[in-house]
């Protein structure tokens, strides 16, 4: 494992302990052109409402949005109740390098500090796109 991916999981530990993340799986392949795709699903808290759930991940979102090497990204519902989980974050990220700093940023930690309590982050998956050629 490189020192990007030690220094991934080590930020990422450090958040478990809030309950933002859980888990993180490391790519190991090197970037293709297009970026690579980060899939992190949202669970909420039991007992929290929809509406206040959806609110606190676009805030979320939003600061993620702002921050450098962001290409795109989504925040979707599953349509099905028996689709688990319920919500994930969508984003394509120029390099991996730009992902691997979210967790460093202030300005991320506090927006996940203080919508901590209505979701938890149920791992990462981090995505390239296949060779089509």
């Amino acid at each position: 494992m490189n020192r990007r991916h030690s220094m991934l999981g080590a930020t990422l530990g450090l958040l478990a302990p809030l309950g933002v993340v859980t888990a993180v799986q490391a790519q190991p392949k090197p970037l293709a052109e297009n970026g690579l795709t980060i899939v992190v699903p949202f669970v909420p808290v039991a007992g929290k409402n929809r509406e206040d759930v959806v609110k606190a991940m676009k805030n979320v979102a939003a600061v993620i949005r702002r921050q450098p090497g962001v290409i795109d990204d989504v925040l979707m519902e599953a349509r099905s109740p028996a689709n688990n989980p319920a919500f994930v974050h969508v984003a394509r990220w120029r390099e991996r390098k730009h992902w691997d700093a979210l967790f460093s940023n202030p300005e991320v930690i506090q927006a996940m500090k203080a919508n901590a309590g209505f979701f938890t982050l149920d791992g990462a998956g981090v995505y390239i796109p296949l060779e089509t050629k």
